[in-house]
């Protein structure tokens, strides 16, 4: 019986430190509950800005060396803005004209919306292109946020690639009603209520000056219609302008131009084949502009022109067709003599103005219905002061 109690005993003895020592352990995870709780926002946003591009940074590519890839950018303005107001995003890369820099197939910005995305290229020194991405973002929350870092894609002219991560960015975003916590509407410390009194004094003045307006204008309406019954005639036409006068006109410019003192000889050429063309077209009623040199011979044949003049026009468009098509570049005083040929040959072509009538400018010309009647063959002669001017008197005084 001893012996069981002492062994109970000696039991009890080895198992109640083991028991001590288990009872903190137990107790622990009461006391480390605290610490599992769901961090603060500060923290999550810290971890997710950080942690994610160390992570990235192991896994980018890199086949194209430190010395040739482009340098690489970004900003963002302003840095401190209202809910609804517009964030710049700016990524700037300045690379080879061979190179192509592309952003993520898929943008994410954390409290952040994409309003616009674009792209624009310029020039930069030492034959370099300067690339910008420009987004546009927008915030309706209040807050500190961050820009995440972008994961940009480089590929040279060999087709090797490499990937950057721009740097990540900050921007604080305020309420647009300041820090007040319970905004209130202010107080109407205006006057009070102001009594108008009816006044129609200047309805009546108004009223009245409308009714003279009115009057007035039906009278003069009545007055303009009354005038119009009758239709006026439409002004003739101004008479088109002579075409010689056009035709020197052209050829007197494209003399004065620098074609021929810069080289541009196809041009001068093409001028003065347009411009004498034109004179033909509208002297002789055809379509000289529409026709080829063979076409514009035929016509001639039908327009009264000498064998010459028809050999000396065809001679003219020949020659400007060897420069405009043949590309033939004559020298400067050849081109300079075809285009005083092309003068003369407007000189030539042109019609002499009638002579002036002999009678008076205003009288009409005779008619057989009033014609006078012709004198008999014995009737006496005419007085010296009916005779038609600039013809010899005949006959003397009669009584």
């Amino acid at each position: 019986m001893r012996q069981r109690v002492f062994i109970v005993l000696l039991c009890l003895g080895l198992g109640l430190p083991a028991l001590v020592s288990a009872a903190p352990d137990t107790a622990a995870p009461d006391t480390a509950a605290p610490d599992t709780a769901t961090p603060d926002t500060d923290t999550v946003r810290d971890t997710d800005t950080h942690a994610a591009p160390a992570a990235d940074k192991a896994a980018l590519r890199d086949e194209i060396p430190a010395d040739e890839m482009p340098e690489i950018t970004a900003s963002l303005s302003p840095t401190t803005v209202a809910i609804g107001d517009p964030i710049s995003f700016r990524i700037t890369a300045v690379r080879d004209k061979d190179d192509r820099v592309l952003l993520p197939s898929a943008l994410r910005f954390r409290g952040l919306e994409i309003a616009s995305n674009n792209t624009e290229e310029s020039a930069a020194p030492k034959g370099k292109v300067q690339q910008v991405f420009e987004i546009v973002l927008v915030g309706f929350d209040v807050g500190d946020f961050v820009v995440p870092p972008q994961k940009l894609t480089v590929v040279n002219a060999a087709g090797n690639i490499s990937e950057v991560l721009t740097q990540s960015l900050s921007v604080q975003i305020q309420s647009v009603i300041g820090a007040a916590t319970n905004p209130e509407l202010k107080l109407d410390e205006a006057p009070g209520e102001v009594v108008l009194e009816d006044d129609y004094t200047l309805l009546y003045v108004l009223l009245a000056l409308a009714i003279a307006a009115v009057v007035v204008l039906l009278t003069l309406l009545i007055r303009r219609l009354w005038a119009a019954r009758r239709p006026k005639p439409a002004p003739p036409p101004p008479p088109p302008r002579p075409a010689e006068e056009i035709a020197l006109e052209k050829l007197a410019a494209l003399a004065a131009s620098s074609y021929l003192s810069e080289g541009a000889h196809k041009a001068y050429h093409l001028a003065l084949s347009e411009a004498f063309r034109e004179y033909l077209g509208n002297r002789y009623g055809m379509e000289a502009l529409e026709m080829s040199t063979t076409e514009l011979r035929t016509a001639l044949v039908r327009c009264a022109l000498s064998l010459e003049h028809r050999t000396d026009i065809a001679q003219l468009l020949e020659e400007t067709d060897l420069v405009k098509f043949a590309r033939m570049v004559p020298q400067v005083d050849a081109s300079k003599e075809l285009l005083d040929q092309a003068v003369r040959l407007v000189h030539a072509t042109t019609p002499e103005p009638p002579p002036p009538p002999s009678g008076p400018v205003n009288a009409p010309p005779p008619s057989a219905a009033n014609a006078p009647p012709s004198a008999p063959a014995n009737a006496p002669p005419a007085d010296n002061a009916n005779a038609p001017t600039g013809g010899p008197a005949t006959g003397g005084d009669h009584a």
